[in-house]
């Protein structure tokens, strides 16, 4: 089993909100999925789009080196924040857009390119 306990990993709000502020300050070994985490593991592909966040967690934890736990985490919440929002993402500026499952699902010049020329 990995170093990651049932009770390290957060999905309840309640529980998310210290999950997330512990996860930070001391930089623990465990998964937190807030719904930035969870949505941008689902679009770009890292979990099945059915799995919900206590399922997210699990696979998480499986698959993520504890060495790549904080980083992790830290860059799907920025990138949810700032690029990949739920209601319109800005694919048209996105990093990960050529291996994103959720851009690579639809036609990107017509949903986030509107103005260009499909080449």
């Amino acid at each position: 089993m990995p170093p990651y306990s049932q009770k390290n990993l957060v999905s309840d709000d309640t529980a998310y909100a210290y999950g997330v502020v512990g996860h930070l300050e001391d930089r623990q070994l465990e998964v937190s999925v807030d719904t930035h985490v969870h949505r941008v593991s689902k679009r770009l592909g890292i979990i099945r789009p059915t799995i919900n966040a206590n399922q997210a967690h699990e696979v998480l934890a499986r698959i993520t080196p504890p060495t790549w736990v904080y980083t992790l985490h830290v860059h799907l919440i920025r990138h949810g924040r700032q690029v990949c929002h739920a209601q319109r993402p800005d694919c048209a500026h996105c990093p990960l857009f050529v291996a994103c499952s959720y851009a690579g699902s639809m036609n990107p010049h017509e949903e986030h390119f509107p103005n260009s020329e499909v080449t």
